[in-house]
């Protein structure tokens, strides 16, 4: 199950309105740990869930995420996406994950 916080539903919100369209997110083969996220705008399909009326996540990506919780962070100098669950394992250079034990 995906869970978005109240920041990151207001941050998809937002990149919606400006772009006139839905964000997607998808974890795609590659990078050093195996996966890595791949951010998109574009509209669902049937087969996609789409979460909180502003998140579209294909079902295999769902399947790989199982259990986690998305939330935007800010702080005095960065910003950005925190995605954490206990199967999830980010690369030392933090733009891939690996995924493993029990999900979905």
């Amino acid at each position: 199950m995906i869970t978005l916080s109240p920041s990151a539903i207001k941050q998809l919100t937002i990149a919606s309105a400006l772009n006139k369209s839905m964000i997607r997110l998808a974890l795609r083969a590659g990078g050093c740990a195996g996966y890595s996220y791949d951010w998109s705008l574009d509209t669902p399909t049937q087969d996609d869930s789409v979460i909180e009326g502003c998140l579209i996540v294909d079902n295999v990506t769902a399947d790989l995420l199982g259990d986690v919780k998305i939330a935007w962070q800010e702080d005095m100098f960065s910003s950005g996406w925190n995605i954490s669950s206990e199967h999830l394992s980010s690369c030392g250079c933090g733009s891939s994950v690996s995924v493993g034990g029990n999900h979905g």
